[in-house]
């Protein structure tokens, strides 16, 4: 079941989560029609940055072998101009070599290496092609071995004049191409070969490429991850699951706040009122200036006072039916046992002399001394017992040595209480249903021990017929209340069960042996008072 808090937030956790899944789309279209065009744009404006670099590096280049040919006398021979060749290397970085390759194919270095290039690519394509310049593709130096591209410039005579340049300008053009590290490759488009590249290409790429103008077969491309994008859109949509979280909990604190002064009197009432099971009978005060709290909190208060008044009035009635008991038991136990006693004297003045019949007159008069002496239900076990030893002595004028009795206790009896006639109807049962039927003496034992704060007390005697489906239905009966006729244990059980609210009584068969245990609340004389007075 929601509380009133859960109630409340409910339609705000739906609001939120409704809105955070707008903004999710929202954010997606976003990304795929306003942001990632702005991205292509970005990309395809560094694309062609980084093309006419390559550009202008080129052209730079075969601008300055313009130059150098016109320095290049045609009456001079191959090596006077390799002299001043060298001259213009040493001035000018980024060359590894200059050279000159004559009608043959011939190709002399500056740095006095010559070989036949009739054989390259980038030669015979001069030799056929209308252009003035040309470009190969990369090769390696036969004099470094390292990574060259070579730009040959026609001149007069069938003569060309070579220029190696080094392309770790170009690379380090397209190793900062972007500040995302996104792959870039120069690709050949005759051979589809890889040229130069910054990283390895994935699968799944959003490719932006364009053709250089200086080089016309070389193609250059900008590779972006797919995922990318979905990194993008999953970092914004995370960010926005992030400050609509952020949002709703400061809405709900807010709210929170806000409605605190009406809530919190309603879960103060509530909690009081649950209070865990338990009952807490005061009246309660709470400031709120909510009317309907103020009418909720003065109907609990009514209900309270009248709550009071019917336990009252209930505790009254419990205690009026538990004298009425008390005294009925009183009423049965007197005569009943008064009855038998006058008939036992009878009998003993009409069979036996007069000093057992004036001995028995002395206990009865001591037994009824004891029984029927103070107002309070609470005796001490010792009086309780005394009362049992002047009923036994009463019985073995009738029993003889037969009934034995036999007390155990390791306490002090004089410190602790218990209510009036509470052993006296047990020991009654025991010599009814168990001595009356034993051949030989038979011995009620009886048993009392301290356990925390409990006072037990065990009686136990033989039963010749003992049955044990007769003791459990017994059992039965006193936990279900149901009336036991000619049982003393009944009365008994009441008694304790309405006096200290526990269940106080059980009795079991063991080897032909009933026992009856008693468990007793500890009353000494600190408590004495409460229990007396209930």
């Amino acid at each position: 079941m929601k509380n009133l808090k859960q109630t409340i937030t409910k339609p705000i956790l739906k609001v939120s989560i409704l809105t955070m899944v707008v903004l999710v789309c929202f954010s997606s279209f976003l990304l795929n029609f306003v942001i990632k065009p702005k991205v292509d744009d970005l990309i395809n404006s560094v694309l062609e940055s980084k093309k006419t670099e390559i550009d202008i590096f080129f052209n730079t280049k075969i601008a300055e072998l313009e130059k150098v040919s016109l320095m290049i006398s045609q009456d001079k021979s191959i090596n006077s101009n390799l002299e001043q060749l060298e001259q213009f290397k040493k001035l000018i970085d980024g060359y590894v070599s200059l050279g000159i390759i004559d009608n043959h194919g011939d190709i002399l270095l500056t740095s006095g290496i010559s070989f036949n290039v009739n054989n390259r690519d980038y030669y015979q394509t001069i030799k056929k092609s209308n252009d003035d310049v040309i470009i190969s593709n990369l090769i390696n130096s036969k004099e470094t071995d390292e990574k060259i591209v070579v730009i040959l410039l026609k001149m007069d005579n069938q003569r060309y004049l070579s220029c190696a340049i080094n392309i770790d300008y170009i690379q380090q053009i397209i190793q900062t191409t972007n500040t995302f590290s996104f792959p870039v490759q120069i690709i050949d488009n005759n051979t589809q070969q890889i040229v130069l590249q910054t990283a390895t290409e994935n699968k799944h790429n959003v490719v932006y490429k364009t053709n250089l103008d200086s080089k016309k077969n070389w193609e250059l491309k900008i590779l972006v991850p797919s995922s990318f994008f979905n990194n993008q859109i999953i970092m914004m949509n995370v960010s926005i699951i992030i400050i609509t979280i952020f949002m709703f909990l400061l809405l709900k604190y807010i709210i929170g706040y806000s409605i605190g002064k009406t809530i919190k009197p309603i879960e103060t009432l509530s909690t009081i009122m649950d209070d865990n099971g338990t009952y807490n009978l005061a009246n309660i005060k709470i400031d709120s200036d909510v009317k309907e709290v103020k009418n909720l909190v003065n109907s609990y208060n009514n209900m309270i006072n009248e709550i009071e008044v019917l336990i009252k009035r209930i505790e009254a009635e419990e205690k009026s039916r538990k004298n009425s008991d008390y005294q009925a038991l009183m009423e049965q136990i007197k005569p009943h046992f008064l009855y038998n006693t006058l008939e036992t004297i009878q009998t003993m003045t009409l069979d036996y002399d007069d000093c057992k019949a004036e001995d028995a007159i002395g206990l009865l008069a001591k037994y009824f001394r004891l029984s029927l002496s103070g107002d309070s239900e609470l005796i001490t076990i010792k009086q309780e017992l005394d009362m049992i030893n002047y009923y036994i002595l009463l019985q073995k004028l009738r029993y003889g040595d037969k009934l034995e009795i036999n007390i155990d206790s390791n306490i002090n009896l004089e410190q602790y209480y218990i209510l009036r006639f509470s052993l006296q109807p047990i020991i009654e049962n025991a010599i009814c249903h168990g001595v009356n039927y034993v051949e030989n003496s038979g011995l009620i034992n009886i048993s009392i021990i301290e356990n925390n704060n409990q006072i037990i007390i065990t009686i136990s005697n033989e039963c010749v017929s003992g049955d044990k489906v007769q003791i459990k239905n017994i059992n039965q009966s006193l936990k279900s209340n149901d009336y036991l006729e000619k049982h003393g244990l009944f009365n008994v059980y009441q008694r304790h069960k309405l006096y200290f609210l526990n269940d106080p009584l059980n009795i079991e068969l063991v080897n032909n042996q009933v026992i009856v245990r008693i468990n007793l609340i500890k009353i000494d004389g600190e408590n004495y008072e409460y229990f007396n007075l209930r």
